[in-house]
């Protein structure tokens, strides 16, 4: 219940995955909306003026220490209640975090980690465009369908904690109140993913049904175990480089004859040469049917970007023997790893 709710506060502001997770319990229980001045409050539309009764607004921790607002529907505003009224029996008091690791001193939830597997099974068609670097992308992108005026773009780019220099600043409204009544329309008009029927239009334009705003939804509580530690690439270690000479020492070196000393050079690397002789190594290409089964036997792992292990691999090979001969486990995984970090 607790990642469900910490993945609707993402995808509602779009906001980055790790500023979310760190939202502290004090700044949400001591966190409270300015009102705003009642003439201020007459210049905006009967739905700007509904939504400023009813979304609430904190400034949160942002990239490089900025200040970050960040906004809560009636239905998450609930859907906390609900969480802190149970938070006592599965959260160490001494817990900081609003979305806190259970029975873990002081550690907050990898709202990455929740997209990713959420994502997955959600069943949507392209769970890796489910992360919220993109979706941060799809609201600039979408933002543009829209005529904004350039207040508008402005206090967008503030919301969603842009790093760009503003050589002049503009606001119609004070900002706090702006974010609250005006980009929750756009929020929840990308949130029902009615962009397209707003083309060519501004944020004066959009108009939400406030009637379905607090509407009730099934709560499906799911028992989500901790993603497991990914395993790390085996890399070849280099070799220590061995002087040929001896450390220093408080005593004064003792000269040695050039000839005695470059016959002395010469055998040492005669020996070191010999020792290890260079070895060939024929690469034997990837099949297309290598390829294909190995991406779909190990799908989950690509989409959650997690390599598999050593005992996931030598299941793989023992039912594909034929198909994989010539395949160690140790290809394997490099295969998965580098496939979905080249992605």
């Amino acid at each position: 219940f607790q990642e469900s709710v910490l993945a609707q506060l993402i995808l509602l502001n779009r906001k980055r995955a790790g500023e979310v997770q760190r939202i502290f319990l004090e700044t949400y229980l001591n966190g409270s909306s300015e009102a705003p001045q009642e003439e201020i409050l007459m210049s905006l539309s009967e739905v700007e003026r509904e939504l400023s009764n009813k979304f609430k607004r904190l400034v949160i921790r942002g990239k490089r220490g900025r200040g970050v607002p960040i906004l809560f529907t009636p239905k998450l505003q609930k859907s906390l209640s609900i969480l802190l009224s149970l938070r006592e029996k599965f959260c160490v008091k001494e817990s900081e975090y609003l979305f806190a690791v259970p029975n873990t001193p002081n550690s907050c939830v990898r709202a990455s980690d929740v997209l990713r597997r959420m994502a997955v099974e959600s069943g949507a068609k392209n769970p890796a465009s489910l992360t919220s670097t993109k979706l941060r992308k799809q609201i600039a992108t979408v933002a543009q369908l829209l005529s904004f005026n350039e207040g508008d773009i402005e206090q967008l780019a503030n919301f969603m904690g842009h790093s760009k220099e503003i050589h002049k600043t503009f606001y119609r409204l004070p900002e706090n109140v702006y974010q609250v009544a005006k980009v929750s329309k756009f929020l929840l008009m990308m949130e029902k993913g009615d962009a397209n029927e707003y083309r060519g239009k501004n944020l004066d334009d959009i108009n939400i049904n406030i009637d379905g705003l607090v509407s009730e939804e099934s709560e499906n509580n799911s028992d989500l175990s901790e993603p497991e530690l990914h395993d790390e690439i085996p890399r070849e270690q280099e070799p220590k480089k061995q002087t040929l000479c001896a450390p220093i020492s408080s005593t004064p070196p003792r000269r040695v004859p050039t000839k005695q000393c470059k016959q002395k050079i010469k055998t040492t690397t005669e020996v070191k040469n010999s020792s290890k002789p260079k070895k060939k190594f024929d690469r034997i290409p990837w099949t297309d049917e290598q390829r294909k089964i190995t991406v779909k036997y190990f799908q989950k792992h690509i989409l959650l970007k997690k390599p598999p292990k050593k005992g996931e691999c030598e299941d793989f090979i023992k039912n594909n023997k034929i198909a994989m001969t010539g395949k160690s486990w140790q290809k394997i995984k490099t295969f998965i790893y580098n496939l979905y970090k080249s992605n």
